[in-house]
């Protein structure tokens, strides 16, 4: 069988998103929540030097909620809540030890997310 250059290309896309369709939800969401925390780290450390990041936060918080089960609600509202509270411990870290407990912290989010899910049996 003959591939091309764009063949080759085409499969290996369909590849992966075979693969990210069949992972688990606990390893995307973990993965939200590691891109959240470095997103939020980062802009803290900006934020800190004075200059405005308002409008860079990423939002990843209402994709992690709502993969995780949660509606939009005022019981939503209290989890992102303890979300935040729990996330800001990282932002105080120094940058040395943030990558070295990110996918601790991260699972430990997660941990806290899946234990207040409404619809505990979706979650992984």
């Amino acid at each position: 069988m003959y591939f091309s250059v764009n063949n080759l290309y085409y499969y290996y896309n369909y590849i992966n998103l075979i693969s990210m369709c069949m992972a688990p939800k606990k390893l995307l969401v973990t993965s939200l929540i590691r891109d959240d925390l470095t997103n939020a780290k980062l802009l803290f450390n900006l934020h800190q030097m004075g200059l405005n990041t308002s409008d860079y936060y990423l939002q990843l918080s209402d994709a992690i909620l709502h993969l995780m089960g949660f509606k939009n609600d005022n019981y939503a509202d209290e989890v992102y809540q303890e979300y935040r509270h729990l996330s800001e411990i990282v932002l105080h870290q120094e940058l040395s030890s943030f990558n070295k407990s990110l996918n601790a912290t991260a699972d430990k989010l997660y941990n806290h997310l899946s234990q207040k899910s409404p619809n505990k049996k979706s979650c992984c």
